[in-house]
């Protein structure tokens, strides 16, 4: 989903180039298709294309990100030319004019076409690499091209880079160059296009290699752990590989409105034929309750939506059983077996479902909440497997006039209870607080919600403040409200759209925020 570019591994700092990942994050999945008449040059073999419609526009929007944020518009422009270009400035690139990056596999991977308004200041600015990769060194010239080199593991890369009619095209070869040159010419102005434009295909979708990734680690993490597949990390793998073989594209592209927010769209098309293109021709926009239900005056993050599984929901989680019995040990017997079995099957038959993350103080509740018309065996069923999972204790408490389940294990405990016609399972982070959050919620779950405002498959509701555990903006002072909002839904019969709004200026103010605060600790 969209907003899952706002994530990063735990631990990880907002004190460290936090602008540089804010612009990753916000660039680095963002690229281009292949304009026609490109037969026989370097481009046909790309898996990862980035292409850069208008250099303003990405400028505009450093400065407008800097200003909030309070940081070095040097610095952020710098780094940005570093993902975009190679370069260590914009000095020597005519940003009026479309450019690209590209990568295919095997040595010296890079393909660039990019428009100059000054050879000598592009040449002296062009080299940079992402952080941890070796520098790529000028060292000659030679057949009317420089000569770069970078020393790698395997070996030297050398790379070529022609300038010719105002725009520089860097390949492996002089050849490589001068068909470059011959096909593409100059890149045409598509003034209703994104600004910025990314596709990944092939390989790309399984192991991507994007511009500038490694930088998004400096965003603060999302608190939200996508319950067991947290505890056994190869059903994430699993999930993404069996996906993306069915995959023939992920396009995405990148605007702003007239409020100013960061606009992001993703294309996921299916290959023909494949069991995934046939679920997205059947799955159906609607609008639900379940949101309004779970938000409270705490949340920070919230999702929600209805699927139609059609059995693959089933089929794939069959299959995960053996990682799951591995990570279990000792505990997976058969009864644990027989749940978890049970709990998949009962799986395809779930209605309306959420997830919302509360955060109250450092003490967090998440709670997955699902419509189910056997609720009461979805939770038994869920909480054998969790026991069988995590071990730990586990006891009967009473919610009024419901029993639930409460499991402990280390700090962390959930809580699982049925309702009429909800299966909720409410995970506490050191909150102490799951008997008391788990009443409130079933008492809104018996209430009547208000509906979606827009027809979705999921809709993604994100207050960046409350979820990065910003602090205010002064004492006394509560905290502005900065929402990232996304939704996915079908835009043909065999590609789904996210889309993503994104508040940048508020974002840079809260990351700003953040930055002085660690300085100051």
């Amino acid at each position: 989903m969209g907003v899952s570019i706002l994530a990063a591994p735990s631990g990880t700092s907002a004190g460290t180039r936090p602008w540089a990942a804010c612009t990753t994050a916000l660039l680095a999945l963002l690229a281009m298709a292949l304009p026609a008449g490109e037969s026989g040059t370097a481009l046909d073999q790309a898996q990862v294309v980035l292409k850069v419609r208008d250099g303003r526009w990405v400028d505009r929007e450093a400065t407008r990100f800097a200003a909030a944020y309070g940081g070095d518009l040097a610095g952020i422009r710098g780094e940005l030319a570093r993902m975009l270009f190679r370069t260590s400035s914009f000095d020597g690139i005519d940003l009026s004019r479309p450019s690209l990056l590209a990568w295919r596999e095997g040595s010296a991977p890079l393909v660039a076409v990019i428009p100059i308004s000054n050879r000598a200041a592009f040449l002296s600015a062009f080299g940079t690499v992402d952080d941890g990769e070796p520098p790529m060194v000028r060292t000659g010239e030679r057949d009317g091209t420089v000569i770069y080199r970078q020393n790698q593991p395997g070996g030297e890369w050398e790379y070529r880079l022609l300038v010719a009619g105002s725009v520089a095209y860097l390949a492996r070869t002089a050849q490589e160059c001068q068909r470059l040159a011959s096909a593409i010419g100059q890149l045409g102005n598509e003034p209703t296009a994104a600004p910025l434009e990314l596709i990944m295909r092939g390989d790309a979708l399984r192991a991507p290699r994007l511009p500038g990734a490694n930088a998004l680690a400096s965003l603060p993490p999302l608190p939200f752990s996508p319950a067991e597949f947290a505890s056994v990390p190869a059903l994430a793998v699993n999930a993404w590989g069996g996906l993306s073989e069915q995959l023939a594209s992920i396009s995405i592209q990148a605007r702003s409105d007239a409020q100013g927010n960061l606009l992001l769209n993703a294309r996921f098309t299916a290959r023909a034929d494949t069991s995934l293109a046939s679920w997205i021709s059947a799955q159906r926009p609607g609008t639900e309750r379940l949101a309004s239900q779970l938000r409270s005056p705490d949340t920070a993050i919230l999702v929600s939506g209805r699927l139609s599984f059609q059995g693959q929901a089933e089929r794939w989680a069959f299959e995960q059983a053996d990682e799951l019995k591995s990570a279990a040990g000792a505990r997976w017997n058969d009864a644990a077996d027989g749940a978890y079995r049970g709990l998949c099957t009962l799986i395809e038959r779930t209605g309306a479902f959420a997830v919302s993350v509360d955060r109250r103080g450092t003490g967090l509740v998440q709670s997955w909440v699902a419509e189910h018309p056997r609720a009461f065996e979805v939770v038994q069923s869920a909480a054998s497997v969790f026991a069988a999972l995590h071990g730990g204790s586990s006891e009967q408490v009473k919610l009024g006039s419901r029993s639930a389940t409460l499991a402990t294990s280390g700090t962390a405990s959930s809580l699982f209870i049925a309702g009429d016609r909800h299966a909720a399972r409410l995970d506490d982070k050191a909150s102490g607080r799951a008997v008391n959050a788990a009443g409130d919620l079933m008492q809104r779950l018996d209430e009547s919600g208000s509906l979606d405002a827009a027809p979705a498959l999921l809709l993604a509701w994100i207050d960046l403040g409350r979820a990065w555990g910003a602090p205010p903006p002064a004492e006394g002072i509560p905290a502005e409200q900065v929402v990232v909002r996304g939704m996915v839904r079908p835009s043909s019969a065999q590609a789904l759209d996210v889309l993503c709004e994104v508040p940048l200026a508020g974002m840079g103010r809260i990351l700003g925020r953040m930055h002085k605060t660690t300085k100051n600790d």
